[in-house]
C-alpha cells in the first residue's frame, strides 16, 4: 500500500487497503477461534504470525489519509475512522502515540466528510456516497474539532494536528481560535509553510494586509534543495497568495516586479519546463536558454530592403515611466531575494477603482487619455523605423 501511494498509483492503494483490512480481520477471527478450542497446537513453539493492534490502528489511519488527501472518499473515510475508534476501545490500546494518531484520523475523516454536500448531482452523489445536508454540516464539523482535541490530549505536539484544528477553525470562520491553533504549531515548528501560509490567509480576511505581509516576509529561502514535493508546492501556493497582497497594497506595477521573482522560485524549486511537442527540440531550447549544451549555428538571415530593426523598448512601456518604486527598492526585489520587502506606508500615485472608472478625456486630436502611462509625449514616444510594434497614425483615435 505504501509503495503503490509513493508512485501515485491511489486506485490500487486503495485496493491493498482493503485486502490488508480484510487479512486484519481474519487474523482476529483465527485468534478468536483458536482461543476458544480445546485442541492446543501440538508444538508450543509455534508463534502466530499476527500483526499486534497498533500496527493495525497505524495502517488503517494510514489508508484513511489516502482516502481523504488524494481520493476524496468522505464517507468510506468516516466508516473506516469510526470503525478505528472502536477497535481501539475494544482492544484497549493505551499506546498515546497510537491512539493520538486515531483521533487525527478520525478529525480529518470528518472535514472532509463536512464539506461534501448532497449539493452535488445524483449521479456523483451516488458514485462517491455524499449525502450530507446542510443542515447537519455543523455537527460533523464540530465532531472533527472534537476529535482534534482529543488528539491534542495525547499528544500534544503533534504539528499537523495543531495545523489541521486551525484550518478547520478557519473554514468556520472562528478566525481568533485558528490563531490561537496556529501559534501553538508555529511554536513547534516556526518554518512550517502550511500554517505560514494559512496564518497569511487569516489575517487578510481580518483584513490586515500590513501583517500579512511581514508574516509572508518570515518564509527563507536558505535550504530550497532540502524541501519535498508537498513542501514545494506549499511554498509556490504561498507565492502567490503573496503576489495577489502586494497588488492589492502597492499595486499592479510592484505586483510584477515580485512576479519576476515567482518564476525564477518555480524553476529553482522543479527545474526548468520542457516544451510540450518535440522533447528532443525542448531541452534544446531549454540548453540553449539557460547557457549550457551545445550552440546551434545561427540560422542564414534573409537579406532585407529596408532599413535594420534595432531592439528598442515597446511602445506600451515608455522609458520615463513612473512606477512609485525606488531603484533601492527594486534592487533588492525578487530578482536576488525571492522575497520582495513591500514599502507598507508608501502611498500609490496612481491608484485605480476596481469598481468604477472615470471617465475619459479627450484631447483636441481626437486621441483618448486615460492614464499617465498612456500618454505619449514626443520625447517617449518610440520611433516607427525602429520599434518592432506598429504604431497607429497621430490623428488615429485609439481606444483600449
Amino acid at each position: 500500500m505504501f509503495a503503490l501511494e509513493g508512485s501515485g498509483n491511489y486506485i490500487e492503494s486503495e485496493r491493498a487497503l482493503d485486502a490488508v483490512i480484510n487479512i486484519f480481520e481474519n487474523e482476529k477471527k483465527t485468534l478468536a477461534r483458536m482461543a476458544k478450542s480445546s485442541n492446543p497446537v501440538a508444538d508450543e513453539g509455534v508463534v502466530p504470525d499476527v500483526d499486534s493492534n497498533d500496527d493495525i490502528l497505524r495502517t488503517m489511519a494510514a489508508g484513511v489519509r489516502i482516502l481523504v488527501k488524494f481520493l476524496g472518499k468522505g464517507k468510506k473515510a468516516m466508516e473506516m475512522a469510526q470503525k478505528m475508534e472502536r477497535d481501539a476501545k475494544a482492544w484497549g490500546v493505551t499506546n498515546e502515540e497510537v491512539l493520538g494518531s486515531v483521533y487525527h484520523t478520525i478529525g480529518i475523516a470528518n472535514s472532509l466528510w463536512s464539506m461534501q454536500s448532497s449539493s452535488i448531482p445524483p449521479v456523483s452523489r451516488t458514485d462517491r456516497g455524499i449525502a450530507i445536508e446542510a443542515d447537519t454540516r455543523q455537527s460533523i464539523q464540530t465532531a472533527a474539532i472534537t476529535a482534534y482535541t482529543t488528539a491534542i490530549t495525547y499528544t500534544p505536539h503533534s504539528l499537523p494536528t495543531f495545523f489541521q484544528l486551525a484550518l478547520q477553525h478557519a473554514w468556520q470562520r472562528d478566525l481568533e481560535k485558528s490563531i490561537a491553533a496556529l501559534s501553538q504549531a508555529l511554536h513547534i515548528d516556526k518554518s512550517h509553510i502550511p500554517s505560514i501560509h494559512l496564518l497569511t490567509l487569516v489575517l487578510t480576511a481580518l483584513e490586515d494586509y500590513e501583517k500579512a505581509l511581514q508574516t509572508c516576509h518570515t518564509i527563507k529561502f536558505d535550504h530550497l534543495s532540502d524541501l519535498s514535493l508537498d513542501e514545494s508546492a506549499a511554498l509556490m501556493e504561498m507565492q502567490l497568495t503573496y503576489l495577489r497582497i502586494v497588488e492589492v497594497v502597492s499595486g499592479r506595477d510592484l505586483a510584477l516586479e515580485v512576479q519576476k521573482g515567482v518564476f525564477k522560485l518555480y524553476h529553482r524549486l522543479f527545474g526548468p519546463v520542457v516544451r510540450a511537442g518535440n522533447t528532443e527540440q525542448g531541452k534544446e531550447a531549454v540548453a540553449k536558454e539557460s547557457g549550457s549544451g551545445p550552440q546551434a549555428p545561427p540560422a542564414p538571415v534573409a537579406p532585407s530592403s529596408g532599413p535594420p530593426l534595432s531592439r528598442t523598448r515597446s511602445n506600451l512601456v515608455p522609458d520615463n515611466r513612473d512606477s512609485g518604486v525606488s531603484k533601492h527598492q527594486l534592487s533588492e526585489s525578487v530578482d536576488g531575494r525571492l522575497s520582495l520587502q513591500v514599502p507598507l506606508k508608501q502611498p500609490l500615485k496612481h491608484q485605480r477603482s476596481f469598481m468604477r472608472r472615470k471617465p475619459r478625456s479627450h484631447s483636441t486630436d481626437a486621441r483618448s487619455i486615460s492614464t499617465t502611462s498612456s500618454i505619449e509625449t514626443p520625447e517617449t514616444r518610440p520611433d516607427s523605423s525602429t520599434s518592432p510594434y506598429p504604431l497607429p497614425p497621430r490623428g488615429s483615435h485609439s481606444r483600449s
